[in-house]
């Protein structure tokens, strides 16, 4: 064994010295912060603190804005006609073009800057903040654009930190404070952070500015979780990690009165910024769809320039003199070669029908986005948070019609899902299970879902010994009963380990069983509390040691005080799944204190094949069964050589500059083997209030959900059936697990993972055509890791799809107007597939619209041109100016009203809207036809309207023309209403009359909400 242990040490100790040599020692490879001398670092050229999130400055909102506008094909193709226009074959005046997209881009560039504007007024608010900076021997305030590297500064309670800082001492005696970083991981436990002991002193302004020292750290990065990094100070190097470095913004200082820290990164350079992308340029599918319909609408236009251009050429001859095509033409008709003349024409007609693609298009889209964000998003009472006094805050209006497509949701199953209040409930101590568990029968139910899973947490009986954290009830367990069962000893090394391997701090030392812990996760606090009602009492913490009460150890009714030294913490990682805790008990023995993950455990463990694993492992299979998390327990006994050569290696590992983290994981490994497996814990996780019934609404509603938990996939599949709807007895579960091909090696079980893939998408073909979409995949990180590799990730992918819902385990680390009431929307989620399935804008119905368009444009022409023929006043028949007139009258009129009928609801703006294009029309022609210039001549728009507004023909084809256009629509919305309704008309018609819907005409879903008894 010695010789084992001897072997691997030699090995790890001459990689780790090569390493440090080649890397480290070699070249400066590191950040170096000289302390509280700001100006010794001007050299190194460090960025200042002040910050920037806009999208534009001064300089590049002109040319950037411009880009992003003419990204959009429509633009371009403005931009493309208005030159056109200038050219002396135009058919129409360049105003007319040049100034509509001038004033489409000033709105669409106006929108823009508005809202970059709030962005620079929130980074003003931000860099004005002010701070207390360390300046001889006082504090004077700054503010944080003005913190520079190196500068010593202090932080009061409930501030956030200016910048990237490292923890010199607190208000608290052992460099101890409290942190929230819920607006960085969104968690809401208050996290602790510990300074050096060797920086304690430096409490005072006196003190502090006689600090000397050099900060070696890593370069900016954006790993928010490590920190790599050394303090040298008197000629003595401390290694520092994330348990010394505070993080700006993201970061508030909570429950202690004031710290004092020195500046690392600013500005850019804080991980926080790092983590900040640029602002990106967002476009929704909307947009992008209407490109393409950009395209279609712009090679029609062409073909029909290019047919009027051809026909020009073989229309025009000489012999036609009474055309007048030579006189004020210009040159168009008389370009040689014969051909130009085609090319001519068919250019100027593009200008002539420019108007085929409205340039108020985005302007109209942009508005409607912004006042929607603006008025309706950021006032949405329903959305509004009351504890926080928040709304919802829409930050760009971009992709405002995305959110009623949404078709998948990616969800974190804790704290997302579950409550993150966690409670110890069972436990497995040496083979043996203690405390209270669901029954057969309300195991079945929630598999069966014939209860709701809010019901299946009630059923879990109070103890009376119950508080939060702790709803444990076993009699062979409490008041130091445990002396009386089978294995006395696995119980008490059991509790230590509860007791001392954990970060977790009382708020203040005391002896009373009242105390508050503050822990880094909740589930470590469930075990500290179940420690503490079991008779291992952790009530104070030092630098150096945990001191526990510990209750009917040295006989029944007997209590002491027993202080472990705490020699080494090896920190829990999503990488390594487990935390180790290495500790002298005062009678001298070294123990090491393991908890983690089971398979993080298992594969360490002495004999993993001895009774008590065989039954602590079926013990975890059936906790999880229920839903619940669970946890391994271990210990292993040191020997005092043994140890000294291994803590050698560690603190080597710690202090290293490059790969540091690899580095102490790898020394972990060879001191956490050879376990002895105490058992395992069983936590509960309950479900958030109104889970269950809004996964189930989502799933209806044709939303696919993908769960993402680091649980063991038995807890995974036991929350997919309580979360009501994510699997079912009655869906098809696919498994793709790794547990499967046990101790196989990685690349036997990436085939397996294929293998998988491959049988499930041709099996899913013919399941699909029998029995529809109800698949559910479950499948766990490892193969996941596979299944996303380059030559798997597009079968994953198409596997996924095909999916109702995707649970994925031991992973590491809606919304849209229904045109019926909000309360039906809720009741019948069915009705949202409409947006996912784009059902109001297809290409059939765009083919039905330009169908129509077309036919109306028919109707409109001939019936404006007859009016021309026939409408007569002072013996003179119309003219081109009248009949223009009287046509497109019809066409705002047409329009308008179509745009009415469209509306399944009407408020006051759409009223207003409607009318008002209309008048407004009226106006401009009135004032339009109303000046006199020097570019009129005999018979053109001066006093033009005063001709077709006398004649009766004028005011009858007006009021018939959109009627007879309209009738077209109006038929064809009435057949398709009674023959091919859409759900939500279905539902309308059930509001307004209950008996008059036909159910055969539901779709599949919507009749079963439907057929629900009430």
């Amino acid at each position: 064994m010695d010789s084992i242990w001897e072997s691997k040490e030699r090995s790890l100790k001459r990689r780790i010295r090569l390493d440090r040599s080649s890397e480290e020692l070699g070249q400066q490879g590191y950040r170096r912060v000289i302390c509280n001398d700001p100006q010794a670092n001007a050299p190194f050229n460090y960025r200042g603190n002040s910050i920037s999130t806009t999208k534009y400055n001064l300089f590049t909102f002109l040319p950037k804005g411009l880009f992003e506008q003419f990204r959009r094909v429509a633009n371009v193709y403005f931009l493309f006609v208005a030159i056109l226009s200038l050219a002396p074959f135009s058919a129409v005046q360049s105003v007319t073009n040049i100034f509509p997209l001038v004033l489409v881009l000033s709105i669409s560039l106006s929108k823009e800057a508005f809202e970059d504007w709030r962005r620079f007024k929130n980074d003003r608010k931000i860099n004005s903040s002010f701070v207390e900076v360390l300046e001889g021997d006082t504090w004077v305030q700054t503010t944080w654009s003005k913190l520079v590297v190196g500068s010593i500064v202090k932080i009061k309670s409930k501030e956030y930190f200016p910048a990237d800082m490292l923890l010199l001492s607190s208000s608290n005696d052992e460099g101890l404070c409290y942190i929230e970083t819920s607006n960085l991981d969104g968690e809401s436990n208050l996290k602790t952070r510990r300074a050096l002991e060797n920086t304690w002193k430096y409490a005072t302004p006196y003190e502090a500015r006689n600090f000397r020292g050099e900060i070696h750290c890593e370069h900016p990065n954006d790993l928010l979780y490590t920190f790599t990094g050394n303090l040298v100070m008197d000629e003595e190097t401390f290694p520092i990690s994330t348990e010394q470095i505070l993080l700006r913004q993201g970061c508030s200082l909570q429950n202690t009165s004031w710290i004092i820290g020195i500046v690392t990164f600013t500005g850019h350079e804080t991980k926080v910024m790092m983590n900040a992308l640029n602002v990106p340029s967002k476009r929704s599918r909307l947009d992008k769809k209407i490109d393409i319909l950009i395209y279609f609408l712009f090679g029609m236009l062409f073909v029909m320039s290019m047919i009027g251009g051809i026909s020009c050429v073989l229309f025009i001859n000489p012999q036609l003199w009474y055309l007048e095509l030579q006189i004020d033409t210009g040159d168009i008709f008389s370009a040689s070669p014969k051909a130009m003349v085609g090319v001519l024409m068919t250019l100027s007609l593009i200008t002539l029908y420019n108007t085929i693609i409205p340039v108020s298009l985005y302007v109209s889209i942009e508005i409607i986005k912004f006042f929607q964000s603006t008025q309706f998003i950021n006032k949405d009472l329903n959305m509004y948070h009351e504890e926080t006094n928040m709304g919802a805050q829409a930050r760009t209006s971009n992709l405002n019609d995305e959110l009623g497509q949404v078709e998948y949701i990616f969800s974190d199953k804790t704290g997302t899902l579950t409550q993150n209040v966690m409670e110890f409930c069972m436990c497995s101590i040496g083979g043996i299970i203690y405390g209270s568990s669901l029954s057969d029968d309300q195991r079945s139910d929630t598999y069966g879902m014939r209860i709701p899973s809010e019901q299946l947490h009630v059923n879990r009986p109070k103890c009376e010994f119950y508080e939060k954290g702790f709803n444990f009830c076993d009699q062979r367990l409490m008041g130091g009963a445990w002396r009386n069962e089978e294995n006395p000893e696995v119980c008490k090394e059991f509790f230590r380990c509860l007791a001392v391997c954990h970060s977790a701090l009382p708020d203040e030392e005391s002896t009373s069983k009242e105390i508050n812990y503050q822990v880094s996760s909740p589930d470590e606090a469930a075990l500290v509390v179940a420690a503490k009602n079991l008779g291992f009492f952790f009530h104070r913490r030092t630098t150096t040691s945990v001191i526990v009460r510990e209750s009917h150890v040295q006989g029944l009714g007997s209590i002491q005080d027993v202080e472990y030294k705490i020699l080494n913490v090896l920190e829990f990682s999503s990488s390594r799944k487990r935390q180790s805790v290495i500790c002298a008990h005062p009678s001298g023995q070294l123990i090491l204190y393991c908890k983690g993950a089971d398979t993080a455990i298992y594969q360490r463990l002495e004999d993993n094949k001895s009774p008590i694993a065989v039954a602590t492992w079926n013990h975890l299979r059936k906790f999880a069964s229920e839903g619940l998390r669970t946890l391994c327990v271990a210990y292993r006994f040191l020997d005092f050589s043994m140890y000294q050569s291994w803590n050698a290696m560690f603190q080597e590992a710690r202090s290293s500059l490059t790969d540091r983290e690899q580095r102490i994981h790898q020394v972990a490994e060879l001191i956490e083997e050879q376990l002895i497996l105490l058992g395992c814990v069983a936590i509960e996780d309950k479900l958030q209030d109104g889970v269950p019934t809004c996964i189930h609404t989502l799933l209806q509603a044709g939303i696919k959900i993908w769960v993402l938990t680091g649980d063991k996939m038995e807890t995974a599949i036991n929350v997919g059936y309580a979360a009501c709807g994510l699997i079912d007895a009655n869906r098809r579960q696919l498994v793709i697990s790794s547990d499967t091909k046990g101790d196989s090696t990685e690349v036997e079980i990436k085939d397996w993972v294929k293998q998988n893939l491959v049988f499930y998408l041709e099996d899913g073909k013919e399941h699909r055509i029998t029995n529809g979409n109800n698949t559910t995949l479950v499948i766990d990180g490892k193969c996941l890791e596979y299944a996303l590799e380059s030559d798997l990730h597009e079968s994953f992918f198409e596997l996924s799809c095909q999916c109702f819902s995707v649970i994925c385990c031991r992973v590491t680390p809606l919304q849209k107007a229904q045109d019926v009431s909000p309360k039906i929307s809720k009741q019948c989620p069915q009705l949202y597939k409409t947006g996912i399935e784009n059902l109001y804008f297809r290409w059939q119905l765009l083919g039905r619209w330009l169908f129509f368009s077309i036919f109306q444009s028919f109707i409109i022409f001939y019936f404006s041109i007859l009016t021309g023929f026939s409408g007569k006043r002072l013996g003179k028949i119309l003219g081109q100016w009248d009949v223009g007139t009287l046509a497109f009258s019809s066409v705002v009129i047409a329009v308008n009203f179509r745009l009415l009928i469209g509306n399944s609801f009407l408020t006051l703006w759409h009223f207003a809207s409607i009318l008002g294009s209309f008048v407004v029309w009226i106006i401009f022609l009135i004032f339009y036809t109303s000046i006199y210039s020097i570019w009129d001549f005999e018979e053109n728009v001066y006093g033009q309207l005063l001709v077709p507004i006398s004649t009766l023909d004028f005011w009858f084809i007006l009021c018939l023309s959109p009627v007879a256009v309209l009738a077209a629509d109006l038929a064809f919305e009435g057949f398709q209403r009674i023959f091919m309704p859409y759900d939500y008309q279905i539902i309308q018609d059930e509001e307004l009359s209950p008996t008059g819907r036909n159910d055969q005409q539901l779709s599949k879903g919507l009749r079963a909400w439907l057929l629900q008894p009430s």
